[in-house]
């Protein structure tokens, strides 16, 4: 994989890895799970608006036991519409183009995937969708 390394200063090298490349890199070694980051990619039974989007991402949040701490922000793009909620452990994100639907959920704290999805997939009428989950932890060392 193509690298870069950096000084960053007090004698500290970085290892500046492709992010594509970070997961056949990094070898876990007794982690913990620092961080739950869920993935809903889908199809609508709809075309959702901008106001779809804000009202998903008022109501996201407290379905997951998350507190707000800003947005929810919902913004017009040359490809469609996306939308953000920050939450006090990171972030839940929205990006629509028509009818598909990607939904970003993540927190540095566990919540209940099963209620999130079945959220997700009401609230926004998906037809078809994929998840993906991804825990992010402590401990990374390379290999």
């Amino acid at each position: 994989f193509p690298t870069r390394t950096v000084r960053t200063g007090e004698d500290k090298i970085a290892l500046i890895l492709p992010s594509c490349a970070l997961l056949d890199v990094l070898k876990l070694e007794g982690a913990n799970m620092t961080g739950l980051h869920l993935m809903v990619d889908g199809v609508t039974d709809r075309v959702l608006t901008a106001k779809d989007l804000f009202h998903f991402l008022v109501r996201c949040p407290g379905v997951i036991g998350m507190m707000v701490i800003r947005g929810p922000e919902v913004f017009r793009t040359e490809t469609g519409i996306c939308g953000i909620t920050v939450i006090a452990e990171s972030h839940i994100a929205i990006h629509v183009k028509g009818r598909e639907v990607h939904v970003d959920v993540f927190s540095c704290r566990r919540f209940e995937t099963a209620k999130a999805i079945h959220f997700i997939q009401n609230d926004l009428g998906l037809e078809q969708y994929r998840v993906q989950q991804i825990e992010r932890t402590s401990k990374l060392s390379y290999v």
